[in-house]
């Protein structure tokens, strides 16, 4: 199979170049596979239990039945569409995005010769595919980790980039592995991200000026939050750092204004630069006590409270005194204190003996500072 093809194109192409009766002998069409694609054998599988459940025979049949009204005012095609979706989720154990994914892509080679499929974007990354609903829900699933994309000159070589503001939900299925550096850079509309507990990282920049953000939850099994995740994130209000995390990187949560509320569990051992600048809601933050943290990684944004340590003593209850200690001003203290009973000294010899004791009692004083300051 070309690189780039997704198991939707091989499928069309068997359609073209066999015709629709290829899907009526799930032997042929297997063989065919094979060859196709001989590196999708978890999506050929999905077909071979289908086809053993006898779906695919009754998909075979929409082609004569697609448009004749049904009993209760719908379509035939649409109750085969809630069966065969029924079949993915509760016999195949697929999740709902998959289903509807499969679902869709069967009934498109089912509809008549000359009707052209309705192709929702969809392809290969890596290891993994994804696609791209009339809802805005984009999904990536598989196993594996999610290739890192590169960003230069304002652009991403995602496979999505072009579609970006077409996205507004983000669905990670379980079974990937770790979110690629700048996967959904720029996706303004996007609102929602959905996480698996299998998702161990998540990279550079990875939803970075995704200005709609406004809800993520980050399964506990992530382990690191790669540098500028979630910069300038302008809607997100709150965030919970996993319990695996051992470092917030730099810029991760750079310029997102209306952050309000983070939880830093006690396992974080630092916060790099900026990570939190320019979070200007963000007015307090609890900081374990063992990390350190860069300068200016809260600049703009917040006043720090650290956490005290467990083993601290409580302080013990002291009784107050019955009087209350005389406080001295600033400019009695140090060099002025002393400066003030000298001339306090010198003014009572004077008044009392006269300026000749007071000479008689200042020279010593003198020799001594003298002394001092040589």
């Amino acid at each position: 199979m070309e690189s780039g093809n997704d198991f939707r194109e091989v499928l069309w192409r068997m359609r073209d170049r066999f015709g629709r009766e290829v899907f009526r002998n799930p032997k042929r069409m297997f063989a065919i596979l094979r060859d196709l694609a001989p590196g999708m054998e978890a999506e050929s599988n999905v077909l071979r239990q289908l086809a053993d459940r006898g779906l695919l025979e009754e998909l075979e049949r929409l082609s004569e039945l697609d448009k004749l009204p049904d009993s209760d005012g719908g379509t035939r095609r649409g109750r085969v569409l809630m069966r065969l979706h029924t079949c993915l989720t509760d016999y195949l154990q697929l999740s709902e995005e998959r289903a509807e994914y499969y679902a869709a892509l069967l009934l498109d080679l089912y509809e008549l010769p000359h009707a052209l499929p309705h192709r929702l974007p969809a392809g290969q990354t890596g290891q993994l595919a994804w696609t791209l609903d009339e809802h805005g829900t984009l999904m990536v699933f598989g196993s594996g980790a999610m290739e890192n994309y590169a960003f230069e000159a304002d652009t991403v070589n995602s496979p999505w980039w072009g579609r970006r503001t077409e996205v507004k939900a983000v669905v990670i299925a379980d079974g990937v592995t770790a979110v690629g550096d700048s996967a959904f850079y720029g996706c303004s509309e996007l609102r929602t991200v959905t996480l698996p507990e299998s998702v161990l990282r998540i990279g550079e920049w990875a939803f970075a000026d995704c200005t709609r953000l406004d809800g993520v939850t980050l399964p506990d099994t992530v382990r690191r939050i790669d540098r500028g995740a979630f910069s300038d994130c302008k809607s997100l209000s709150e965030i919970v750092i996993p319990k695996e995390v051992g470092m917030l990187e730099s810029w991760t949560f750079c310029n997102c204004v209306r952050l309000r509320r983070v939880v830093i569990p006690e396992t974080v051992a630092g916060i790099g630069q900026r990570a939190f600048q320019g979070c200007t809601l963000l007015s307090h933050v609890r900081i374990p006590p063992a990390a350190w943290v860069e300068e200016n990684a809260f600049e703009d944004s917040v006043v720090l409270t650290r956490d005290t340590p467990r083993d601290t003593p409580e302080p013990e209850d002291v009784p107050a005194p019955r009087w209350k200690p005389i406080l001295l001003p600033d400019w009695l203290n140090g060099a002025m204190y002393q400066k003030f009973l000298l001339a306090l000294f010198a003014l009572v010899v004077i008044l009392r003996h006269g300026l000749p004791t007071l000479a008689l009692f200042m020279a010593p004083v003198a020799l001594l500072l003298f002394l001092e300051r040589s």
